[in-house]
C-alpha cells in the first residue's frame, strides 16, 4: 500500500466544499495523471473515509478499497492506496493540487510539480555501515544490512544463514524464510525443526513443500505423510541423518517434527 500525506495545516472545517485537495497518480512516468483522488466528500477527524480512485477516462476503479483522512493533529490530509490497484513500476509520480475554499487559500503545490518516489521498501530503506547487522522484515522475508561486493546492501538473511549452516534442519528453516512464521520452531541448537498446524493455520502448503524439499524427504515418506489420518496417531520415519514424526487432524492440520542426528 501507499500512504500519501499532503502537508499544509488542513482541518475538517477548511475542507468543506468547495475546498479540496486532489492527488494525481502517474504510474507510467509520463507526468500525465493516470488516476486521481480527491478529498471532496464527507470527512472525519477520527476515521478514514472511502475515497474512489478515478481513471483517466473518468470512471471509478472497481473493487479497490482506498481511503482518505484528516490527521488528528490537523496538519495533513492523507490517502491510502492499495498497490495492487494501480500496478506501479519501480517508481511512481505523485502530484497534488488544491482549491481555494473562499476563506483560506490552501497551501501546497499547484499541481505542476511531480514527486517521484520509489515503490519498493528496500529501494528506499538505507543500508550503510552504521546499520551493519540490522534486520528488516518485508512481505514475510527478513533481510540483513551487510557489505557485499564493495557496497552496503540488504541481503536475504534466511539464505545467508542457510548457506552458513551445516544442519539440514537449520538450512530448511532459514532457506524457507520461516524465521517470522508462527508455527515454525527451530530448537536444540538448530537440530530440531517443528511445523505446527501445516495446511490449517499459518504454515502453508508452500512452506511445507519448501521444507520437505530442503530436507530431502523421500517420495515414499511424503506419500505416507499425505495418507495419515487422525486415527493413525503419531507416525515416524527415518532417512539419512533425519528422524521425523508427525500426526494429523482435520481440526489442527499437520504437526511434524524433523530431528537431525
Amino acid at each position: 500500500e501507499f500512504f500519501v500525506l499532503t502537508k499544509g495545516g488542513v482541518s475538517i472545517s477548511t475542507l468543506n466544499a468547495p475546498a479540496a485537495f486532489t492527488l494525481q497518480i502517474d504510474v507510467n512516468l509520463d507526468k500525465v495523471a493516470d488516476y486521481t483522488m480527491t478529498s471532496q466528500g464527507e470527512q472525519s477527524g477520527t476515521v478514514m473515509s472511502d475515497r474512489a480512485i478515478i481513471k483517466i477516462d473518468g470512471s471509478v476503479l472497481a473493487d479497490c478499497e482506498s481511503y482518505g483522512w484528516v490527521s488528528p493533529s490537523g496538519d495533513a490530509y492523507g490517502w491510502q492506496i492499495p498497490k495492487s490497484c494501480i500496478y506501479p513500476l519501480g517508481t511512481i509520480n505523485f502530484s497534488v493540487s488544491a482549491t481555494a475554499d473562499g476563506v483560506v487559500v490552501d497551501r501546497y503545490p499547484d499541481g505542476t510539480k511531480w514527486w517521484n518516489v520509489k515503490t519498493n521498501f528496500f529501494k528506499a530503506e538505507p543500508c550503510a555501515s552504521y546499520l551493519n547487522g540490522d534486520k528488516r522484515t518485508y512481505l514475510g522475508t527478513t533481510y540483513v544490512c551487510k557489505k557485499s561486493g564493495g557496497s552496503w546492501k540488504w541481503l536475504n538473511w534466511g539464505k545467508l544463514a542457510a548457506s552458513q549452516s551445516k544442519l539440514l534442519t537449520e538450512k530448511a528453516f532459514y532457506s524457507c524464510n520461516l524465521g517470522n512464521k508462527f508455527g515454525a520452531l527451530l530448537e536444540d541448537k538448530g537440530r530440531t525443526l517443528t511445523l505446527d498446524g501445516a495446511y490449517k493455520y499459518i504454515i502453508t502448503e508452500a512452506n511445507y513443500n519448501c521444507v520437505t524439499r530442503a530436507m530431502g524427504v523421500p517420495a515414499s515418506v511424503l506419500r505416507k505423510i499425505s495418507m495419515t489420518r487422525a486415527l493413525d496417531g503419531t507416525l515416524e520415519a527415518k532417512w539419512g541423518k533425519i528422524n521425523a514424526f508427525w500426526n494429523y487432524h482435520p481440526d489442527s492440520g499437520l504437526n511434524i517434527t524433523f530431528s537431525y542426528n
